[in-house]
């Protein structure tokens, strides 16, 4: 049953035997693409559209052999009804903070990820792991601790090489078939975010015109003109992730 999850592109890694959360939460995205009880028990029905030639795959079909500039993953945003309300919580504060309202850089990692190798790694995967190795900021000011972008990327063994801010290096990077997870802060000139929070939006593509991107709470997916892009004070860091790069 893994192994035919991960033909399928719902899972990423080899079949390992073990039941985990982690093959719950592939199984569970694979329901709820292909139309079934989301319940995560793989029952006959479960079984059947597995073992079927016409099953969904896990990601979309352009990022399968994706070419150089080829457009990320766009079925997993924080935004998604099967995990926004899954907790992310910060230990020191009064309420329990969700995907939904604390996860968008573990989405933009997933997103990222997910496109890199081709395979479904989703947000609650991502902020799970987050969560139980310490990169949850434990006081809720910011979703995860800046340790995150580099400790994420050696447990998915992706690439990371650093942060950049300027546009020319980004679209450098993703010409060597890299992905930029960028932090947009409020204020924003193309409502990537509140006024008062920040995001992180996945950048794709860069041209002579535009810069392309995939915003990983389900808000505008429009490109943004590079002069914008490079006048635009809401543009921070640029967190550089590939693989084989």
């Amino acid at each position: 049953m893994q192994q035919k999850l991960i033909d399928k592109h719902y899972t990423y890694g080899q079949s390992d035997y073990y039941f985990d959360r982690r093959t719950e939460w592939a199984v569970k995205y694979f329901q709820k693409k292909n139309g079934l009880t989301v319940d995560g028990i793989v029952g006959p029905a479960t079984m059947n559209k597995l073992n079927s030639n016409n099953a969904v795959i896990g990601v979309s079909s352009g990022i399968v052999g994706r070419n150089i500039g080829d457009q990320a993953e766009p079925n997993i945003k924080m935004g998604n009804s099967l995990w926004s309300s899954v907790a992310f919580d910060a230990d020191y504060t009064s309420g329990v903070e969700t995907i939904g309202t604390s996860g968008n850089a573990p989405t933009a990692i997933a997103i990222t990820f997910t496109t890199l190798w081709e395979n479904s790694i989703i947000p609650p995967v991502i902020a799970t792991w987050a969560k139980a190795n310490g990169y949850r900021d434990e006081y809720g000011n910011t979703g995860v601790t800046s340790s995150f972008f580099n400790a994420v990327a050696g447990e998915w063994d992706v690439r990371y090489d650093g942060t950049t801010s300027n546009l020319s290096d980004i679209q450098s990077y993703i010409a060597l078939g890299g992905l930029c997870v960028v932090r947009i802060v409020g204020n924003s000139a193309h409502s990537y975010c509140s006024t008062s929070g920040a995001t992180y939006v996945v950048v794709y593509k860069v041209d002579s015109n535009y810069v392309y991107l995939v915003n990983s709470n389900g808000g505008s997916q429009s490109p943004v003109s590079r002069t914008t892009w490079q006048n635009a004070s809401w543009v921070k860091e640029a967190h550089r992730y590939g693989v084989g790069l």
